[in-house]
């Protein structure tokens, strides 16, 4: 499902590519941590910490809700090979 290339991909781009794989929830915190670093990236907005918790924070949560994701659809493919 992943491709190294991905880093090359506008936000529009990553957002599209991952459309079908990750839910709804997902892929809002994701447009919203993408768009986050788009305006330090090009607007060259200086976050201050409070920003930088939340970010890593949503960042960490979406991370361990795809982890969730996927172990459980491994279990259920396991089980149904079983």
């Amino acid at each position: 499902m992943y491709d190294e290339k991905i880093l090359e991909l506008t936000t529009d781009e990553t957002l599209g590519y991952f459309e079908g794989h990750l839910h709804t929830q997902s892929l809002r915190r994701l447009k919203r941590i993408l768009c986050f670093a788009d305006l330090i990236k090009f607007a060259k907005h200086k976050p201050v910490d409070e920003e930088n918790r939340d970010i890593f924070e949503r960042v960490v949560s979406m991370i361990k809700d795809i982890n969730l994701k996927f172990v459980s659809e491994i279990k259920s493919n396991e089980k149904e090979l079983a």
